[in-house]
């Protein structure tokens, strides 16, 4: 299991990118790095295939499983505060601040109701 404090990110390589090289769907797909910042990931390590070192000139066969484990992103700074308004073994109704994300997506992990639900 990973530790809560670890940002992974998992995804497949889908089929309609056949033929395009690790980088190049990277940098198309995930624009919060540009292809220099892709490139800078890979020689960090932070990337794998199919639980390999991967590296930006690999074409990967669609349904590969591709793991960015980033050693930094810096989120944008938000209000953190929420209320718990009910709660029972079933449900959660929480009172949150409109520029706290509910969930983990792009560059938003510790900066999202979900982490701060989940500490």
């Amino acid at each position: 299991m990973t530790a809560l404090s670890e940002r992974v990110i998992e995804t497949r390589f889908p089929a309609e990118a056949a033929g395009r090289t690790l980088l190049e769907y990277l940098s198309g797909r995930f624009t919060y790095h540009d292809t220099a910042g892709w490139m800078q990931r890979f020689r960090n390590g932070e990337l794998s295939l199919n639980g390999q070192a991967a590296l930006p000139e690999d074409c990967p066969a669609p349904g590969s499983v591709i793991r960015f484990t980033p050693s930094s992103l810096e989120e944008p700074a938000c209000d953190l505060r929420y209320d718990t308004v009910y709660e029972d073994d079933d449900v959660i109704v929480v009172n949150k601040p409109g520029n706290l994300v509910t969930h983990p997506a792009g560059i938003f992990y510790f900066h999202t109701l979900w982490y701060l639900l989940m500490e």
